[in-house]
């Protein structure tokens, strides 16, 4: 689960993986992705740092803390922040993409982070 791994500064910071950890607003700073011919497929984990926290969560636990209403996540995209939500494709298959995006999560899969966790 938790552990300590180095900061963006050099500093220790406690790790979080539990989802119910987590503050209620959290920014998306990286998407992990995996090679999938199905786009809504390829987001394997987003995560972020928060107070020098680092976070990380798979696809499916960001969307059942979604479901939960516990955090809220977001992505700058260029100068807006962007809200990170929940859509179905034809195929039933949930998947997390920004509210900007249309029938796929292009905007996060784009998305130039300037963190990798």
């Amino acid at each position: 689960m938790g552990g300590s791994v180095p900061g963006g500064n050099g500093i220790m910071a406690k790790r979080i993986d539990a989802p119910h950890d987590l503050p209620l607003l959290l920014e998306v700073r990286c998407v992990n992705q995996v090679a999938h011919e199905d786009p809504c497929a390829h987001i394997q984990c987003i995560g972020g740092v928060r107070d020098g926290v680092t976070w990380k969560l798979t696809q499916s636990e960001a969307m059942q803390a979604i479901d939960r209403s516990d955090p809220r996540f977001y992505a700058q995209l260029a100068s807006h922040s962007v809200a990170i939500v929940i859509d179905v494709n034809e195929s039933g298959r949930r998947y997390l993409k920004c509210s900007t995006d249309w029938s796929d999560p292009a905007g996060l899969l784009r998305a130039h982070f300037d963190w990798a966790g």
